[in-house]
């Protein structure tokens, strides 16, 4: 990577991490950051876990309020891999959700 792109690479990095900080525990408005935050685990008990972080992060402010943040454990069974946890999180956001995100 050229030194310019890096230093394009590292300004841009700056800049979100300042935008984030700015978010991190107010209330966001509409289209300011995502609708939705969601974290894929592996099992139950890693899903536990990560709504554990993801709650306490919230009442520290530490994160941005409002914001709805999903945890999705893999489906018992065979593992399916990051695609297949991917493709499980977005049914699951369209069981949920279903055609409020339409259009």
């Amino acid at each position: 990577m050229s030194q310019e792109s890096l230093r394009r690479l590292r300004n841009a990095t700056r800049e979100k991490l300042g935008k984030f900080n700015r978010l991190r525990g107010r209330e966001v408005e509409p289209g300011e950051f995502w609708d939705v935050v969601v974290v894929t685990a592996v099992d139950e008990s890693q899903r536990e876990a990560y709504e554990l972080q993801i709650r306490q992060k919230v009442e520290r402010r530490e994160l941005p309020l409002g914001i709805h943040y999903k945890v999705f454990s893999d489906p018992p069974g065979h593992k399916i891999g990051n695609g297949g946890s991917t493709l499980y999180a977005l049914q699951k956001l369209n069981d949920i959700y279903g055609r409020l995100w339409e259009g």
